[in-house]
Order: structure tokens, then C-alpha cells, then sequence
């Protein structure tokens, strides 16, 4: 028999994401954290080791949607929220004015987008999944005849029901999921509506509320693999001329050759988010050209990447269908060049020879940069960046 009627549940799997502990448990909640990582603690949540075939990502999202035989069944309401979610308001209180008793899903309405295909293509940009599975949704979405004004939510954190008409909705969301895309915004919203799914949408930043905060996932890169190319046609996004593709590798230079798909003077290069690195050079066809960076700030040896996917966009003419070579030295930075990085930050004096963009960009990324600190705060390193920072400052 179910102690409490309100469930919370997340899924770590992998390395995905840390820990993040309930601030304060609540009465008539219970928490619940599964996982496949058996490495896994908690001194808050109620951990349930899942054991599965699936890759981390379908399990995570499969647990999410689906949920589990631990808590299907045993409670009236059932709280997701996404592991980097922490709740620094009362998860009872926010229940209580967003959920009423007849509501059955209630879901985020998207905070600055409106369809699954903006979402769709934005996933593109951002290299969410493979453009060939995403495109394949939209082909499936417009075989079924989906309304794209039907609108579009986010799963960060959701409120349901337990019934079987609320089961139908969730078994046809994963399977959409299976079929087509990892991503789970752009098949959310359809079985919502092939199933004719009374729901209701709240309007709240999930970036910006007073309710909870997010904490950047830890899903590095191990590799500088693969690449996304753009080729600018134009103001208006076009999803023909956005590439991924996988790096030829020559010791420290990573090369891209690719045909230009449309008149340009304007290319974007974005690479893996792989923390640490260094880009040295680049030769576009041979030659170098003015290239402005983005997610990187310069130190003396080149454009150090902190924890963002590290990207840079030239303005080289090209013609449709010409050859295109691009050529990027890439290395490991040293721990020297990490000292520099970090007292380059945080040092005022350094920091106002930045550029204004960068500047705002790094502001913006403040909690991912606390967050990186933090877990690194006690190695020497760090002691000795911080001390050669107090230095500078006298």
C-alpha cells in the first residue's frame, strides 16, 4: 500500500548528470532516482538501480515517460523533473497552483517556441540528433497530417495522472520516441493530440522561475569527433545547407572537407562540446581568413574552450558546389594553460579586455562556469590559479 499520494521521480543514467540532492523533503512525497549506476548515491532520494539493455539515453527517457513498476499504480499524482532540475520552492506548493483535481497532464507551454518543426530545426542547429532521424519525424508528422499550430511544450518537469487514458498518450510518446527521434519535444505534443488528450499548458520560463533551477548536464565529449557545418543563405534559417559530419584526423589537425551547397559569405564551424582545448589555427582552402569565435576566449597560445561547444563562423566567398577545406589545429591545454584560462576570467583586469560579446557570454554562462569550479575547487590547480589571481589584483 502507497505511504504517500504524491510521487517524484528522475532517471540519471551514465554519467549524464550529478546527483542533485531534494533541498527539503516534504510530507506526502516520495522521491524517487533511477538509474543504471550502480556508483550511484543518495541521501535524499529513494535510489532504484534499473537494469536494461537499452543505451543511457532511450532508458532515461523511457523511465521518464513510461515510468516504472516501482511507483506505476501506487499514487495520484506523479512529478517528473529532468536531473538537472533542483526545486528551490516547495514542490507541494507548486503543485498545488498549477495542478488542479480534474487535470490530468499538465506540461510547460515552450518558452520562445511555438511548433514542433522551430523545434525541430533548432535541434538541428544544436546537434540534438542526427538530422536524418529528426527530418524523419517531421516526413512521419506530415504523412499523419498534424496540425503545426497544435503548439508545443517542454518536459522538463510535468505533472500527470495515473490512469489508462493517460497510459495510451505516454506508450504512443515513447514509441513515436523509438521510432524516429531521441528528442522527446517533437513527439510530446503529437501523442497528445492523436490521442485526443485533454491538457494543460502553464506558462512558465523554465530558465528563468522562482520554482527551480537548472544545472548544466555533464554530457562531455570524449573526443573531437564530429562537427556541425552551416552554410548562411540567408537570414531565414535553412535546414538544406546544415551538415553533421565526422572530422578526418591528421596528429593535431582536424580537417573538414565538404562542397559548398549554396552562394555564401558566411560559414559557421561548430565543434563537440569537449572541455579544455585549445584552437590553435585554421586554414580555410589553404589560406587563413578573418574568423570570429564564439564560446572560447583567447589566451596567449590560441582560443581556449572551457565547457561549451566551441564554434567560430568566417566570411569567406564561396560559390555553390566548390570545394571547401577547412583545416583546425586543435589541442589539450596544459595546466599552465588552464591557470591562465581561469585567472583570465576571474581576474576584473582581464576581463575588461574583452570583447563585449564575449563578455556577455561568459555572464550568461556564470552557473555552468560556478558549477565546473566547484567540482574541480580543491585540486591544486585551482589553488595555485587562485593565488596567482590575488597576486595579480594587489
Amino acid at each position: 500500500m502507497k505511504k504517500n499520494s504524491i510521487c517524484v521521480y528522475t532517471c540519471l543514467t551514465g554519467n549524464y548528470d550529478y546527483v542533485n540532492e531534494i533541498k527539503k523533503k516534504e510530507k506526502g512525497i516520495d522521491y524517487y532516482l533511477f538509474t543504471n549506476n550502480k556508483e550511484i548515491k543518495s541521501d535524499t532520494w529513494n535510489v532504484v538501480y534499473l537494469d536494461s539493455k537499452l543505451d543511457n539515453q532511450h532508458l532515461a527517457r523511457k523511465t521518464k515517460i513510461l515510468g516504472h513498476e516501482a511507483i506505476n499504480g501506487k499514487y495520484d499524482i506523479y512529478v517528473w523533473m529532468d536531473a538537472s532540475i533542483i526545486f528551490e520552492k516547495s514542490i507541494t506548493e507548486f503543485i498545488e497552483k498549477y495542478y488542479k483535481e480534474n487535470d490530468l497532464f499538465v506540461t510547460i507551454k515552450h518558452h520562445s517556441r511555438n511548433t514542433i518543426e522551430e523545434e525541430a530545426y533548432e535541434c538541428i542547429r544544436r546537434s540534438k540528433d542526427t538530422k536524418e532521424n529528426i527530418l524523419s519525424i517531421l516526413k512521419f508528422l506530415k504523412k499523419e497530417n498534424y496540425p503545426q499550430d497544435f503548439g508545443l511544450n517542454e518536459t522538463t518537469v510535468f505533472i500527470r495522472k495515473d490512469i489508462s487514458y493517460i497510459k495510451d498518450t505516454m506508450e504512443l510518446w515513447y514509441k513515436t520516441l523509438e521510432t524516429y527521434t531521441i528528442r522527446d519535444q517533437l513527439s510530446c505534443m503529437y501523442a497528445v493530440w492523436k490521442t485526443n488528450l485533454k491538457i494543460k499548458l502553464i506558462t512558465l520560463n523554465i530558465w528563468n522561475n522562482t520554482w527551480f533551477s537548472y544545472v548544466p548536464h555533464n554530457n562531455y565529449s570524449k573526443e573531437i569527433k564530429k562537427y556541425r557545418l552551416y552554410f548562411y543563405s540567408g537570414e531565414e534559417y535553412d535546414v538544406k545547407n546544415d551538415f553533421q559530419g565526422e572530422f578526418i584526423k591528421n596528429n593535431d589537425k582536424y580537417i573538414i572537407k565538404h562542397k559548398v551547397t549554396t552562394d555564401t559569405s558566411k560559414t559557421v564551424v561548430e565543434l563537440p562540446r569537449k572541455p579544455f582545448i585549445i584552437v590553435k589555427s585554421i586554414l580555410i582552402n589553404g589560406q587563413k581568413e578573418k574568423v570570429h569565435f564564439f564560446n572560447s576566449f583567447e589566451i596567449k597560445s590560441g582560443n581556449f574552450i572551457f565547457n561549451e561547444n566551441g564554434a567560430f563562423e568566417f566570411y569567406k566567398k564561396l560559390k555553390k558546389d566548390e570545394s571547401l577545406k577547412i583545416e583546425i589545429e586543435i589541442v589539450e591545454s596544459t595546466d599552465f594553460e588552464k591557470i591562465e584560462a581561469y585567472t583570465t576570467i576571474y581576474n576584473k583586469n582581464e576581463l575588461i579586455k574583452l570583447k563585449e560579446e564575449e563578455i556577455s557570454n561568459l555572464k550568461s554562462n556564470v552557473a555552468k562556469l560556478t558549477n565546473e569550479i566547484n567540482l574541480t575547487n580543491n585540486r591544486k590547480i585551482v589553488k595555485v590559479a587562485n593565488k596567482i589571481g590575488q597576486i595579480r589584483r594587489k
